[in-house]
């Protein structure tokens, strides 16, 4: 879509109002709000989920795949490695279900 635009009107180089002002780009600014509203959701869950205790092995799991994402493995590898390991040996050390 963002390609049409670009090809059909130079889109890129516009400013944000002319972009706007395209009919064709309603919907890629509706997409754009709603990833948006999800980043600002994202943040808020983000910042509550350390109030939580995990009780389980699954609980701390979870977690810790959050941390996996969050800590970007090009922005700091051996932590990202770290985490990923441990989420590894949680699964190892938990019995699987028949």
């Amino acid at each position: 879509m963002e390609a049409k635009l670009a090809r059909e009107h130079n889109y890129l180089s516009l400013s944000r109002r002319q972009q706007r002002a395209l009919p064709e780009a309603r919907e890629l600014d509706d997409i754009d709000d709603q990833l948006e509203e999800l980043h600002e959701q994202q943040q808020t869950l983000l910042a509550v989920l350390p109030t939580f205790a995990a009780i389980s092995a699954l609980g701390l799991a979870g977690k810790l795949a959050v941390a996996a994402v969050e800590v970007c493995p090009e922005e700091n590898e051996e932590a990202h490695h770290l985490i990923a390991s441990i989420i590894r040996d949680l699964k190892a050390m938990t019995p699987r279900s028949p």
